[in-house]
């Protein structure tokens, strides 16, 4: 029986290229997902009942060194934007005890992780076309800030698990968008990097056919404005913009935000 790493070593996968395959280990369609990322190959199944998922070091091509030291990467993208790398000291290995607290106590166990071994903190690359254009940080000590941005390129963070169904739900920080991302699968969940909400986010926002702006209950002044705003940004288009009012966190799954939010996508 051949194993995991010989089965993804055997695809092939080319630098800055993603991949959703079959499961090769529960059979899971269209479950199992393989990116690589500058030489390390990540790979899980979103299938919650399979916990296959980790990372392979991998020797990249030369042509991918050459067009990485020339920064030609993701052409298109870094017309806007510098190339960016992740730091030496984040790493691939989820394997230590804070991370394993961390992915626990929010119950991210099928989502894409990385390690910042100088800082402690859990690394949330943020992708664009396969590459890491970005990343966010989580402190897993009392280290401040609690949140750090590892380049500034990216206006936001999005989760979604499978081909997105046209709905987005816009929340407070990057747990909570990636809890929608677990929760409601085919829904986009939405981290607004930042303290404003600017027309980079708008456009962004503009393609999904319903929008649900669920900030945290402490930010209710910033749902009702975010509505408005996005509700005057978007009236030459057929999309709905919904504020709900959420009892807590959205990373803290209350039974009744999540069958609130539910009920609006469902009804989308």
């Amino acid at each position: 029986m051949v194993s995991v790493k010989d089965y993804i070593k055997g695809l092939d996968i080319k630098s800055g290229d993603s991949l959703t395959l079959n499961c090769p280990i529960c059979g899971g369609y269209k479950k199992f997902s393989v990116s690589n990322l500058d030489g390390i190959i990540v790979y899980n199944c979103y299938r919650a009942s399979c916990d296959i998922k980790g990372a392979i070091k991998v020797n990249m091509a030369a042509e991918d060194i050459k067009k990485k030291l020339n920064g030609k990467n993701n052409q298109e993208y870094l017309n806007k934007n510098a190339y960016f790398e992740l730091p030496e000291y984040v790493t691939a290995d989820i394997s230590n005890s804070y991370m394993r607290r961390f992915i626990e106590r929010w119950g991210l166990h099928h989502v894409l992780l990385l390690y910042d071994v100088k800082d402690k903190r859990a690394v949330f690359p943020i992708m664009y076309r396969g590459r890491i254009v970005d990343a966010v940080g989580r402190s897993l000590t009392d280290k401040t800030p609690k949140w750090l941005r590892y380049s500034g390129i990216a206006t936001h963070f999005s989760c979604c698990i499978g081909e997105d169904n046209g709905v987005a739900v816009v929340v407070e920080d990057v747990i909570s968008a990636t809890t929608i991302g677990i929760l409601f699968p085919q829904v986009t969940g939405v981290a607004i990097l930042g303290t404003s909400f600017t027309y980079e986010h708008k456009k962004f926002l503009e393609y999904f056919n319903t929008i649900i702006i669920a900030l945290d209950p402490d930010a209710s002044d910033k749902t009702i404005a975010y509505t408005k705003e996005l509700k005057y940004f978007c009236e030459d288009r057929d999309t709905e913009v919904v504020a709900y009012k959420l009892k807590d966190d959205v990373k803290y799954r209350k039974k009744e935000d999540m069958d609130g939010i539910r009920r609006i996508c469902n009804d989308s």
